[in-house]
């Protein structure tokens, strides 16, 4: 299968406030990006990884369902990790229901193999949370079935995709995402989130100059990588 079918329409109302707040689709030409990107041992920061990330993410399909979600505002990729399964945990980027407001995307690039579990309409309640191990909310299955959420769980064989609200909580039950994490200039600097670093070669600067769009930035910065001296050994006789 080399992937399910993609609306740019039905993307743009399942991620309105009256969705479920989240879109996915099978493709295993993703599933094939991230096993490589396994392969080579996950290094975001090199002219591979920016590739990945253009090649899947920051490109013609899903950044206009990016810029469409924050409207007339502006966002920046924060932030991309990678998550293995954690299975009966349903974390979620950002808590607070609609108060929290729409300013945080996450865009998943899910491995071969991989289960997700989605809990549809979870962006629009303010559940109450626990912080869990990877620092992220979580909120208990109980919770999101009185809220009325709509529990849905997709299998991926080969691979897929997955735009969601960051609100919206979730649940990796076997294999593992590489998620890419969208968010106002605001959040970003009320949250103080770090910059993702990168060595200050021309190579990744042509990359990152490539990126994104009038309306999405980067979270960059580049940084000088001294390289290390080898001590001189001691000559014995």
């Amino acid at each position: 299968m080399a992937s399910t079918a993609f609306s740019e329409e039905l993307a743009k109302a399942s991620l309105s406030e009256e969705g479920l707040g989240f879109f996915e689709l099978k493709d295993s030409v993703v599933g094939d990006g991230v096993r490589a990107m396994e392969e080579r041992g996950f290094k975001f920061n090199t002219e591979d990884g920016l590739e990945f990330g253009k090649q899947h993410v920051l490109n013609s399909r899903v950044m206009p369902i990016i810029e469409s979600f924050f409207g007339d505002k502006p966002c920046v990729l924060a932030h991309w990790l990678r998550y293995i399964a954690y299975p009966g945990h349903f974390p979620s980027f950002r808590s607070g229901g609609p108060a929290a407001g729409r300013c945080v995307l996450v865009v998943f690039l899910i491995a071969k193999g991989s289960r997700i579990t989605y809990w549809g309409g979870s962006h629009r309640v303010a559940l109450p949370v626990t912080q869990g191990q990877r620092y992220l909310p979580e909120a208990s299955e109980s919770d999101l079935i009185a809220a009325g959420c709509q529990k849905k769980e997709e299998t991926y064989h080969d691979g897929g995709l997955t735009i969601s609200d960051a609100r919206l909580h979730f649940g990796i039950e076997e294999g593992m995402v590489i998620a890419f994490e969208f968010a106002t200039p605001e959040v970003i600097v009320i949250g103080k989130w770090p910059k993702m670093q990168l060595p200050d070669i021309p190579e990744l600067k042509q990359k990152v100059a490539d990126m994104g769009s009038s309306k999405i930035g980067t979270n960059f910065e580049f940084i000088i990588v001294r390289k290390r001296k080898r001590k001189r050994q001691a000559i014995t006789t």
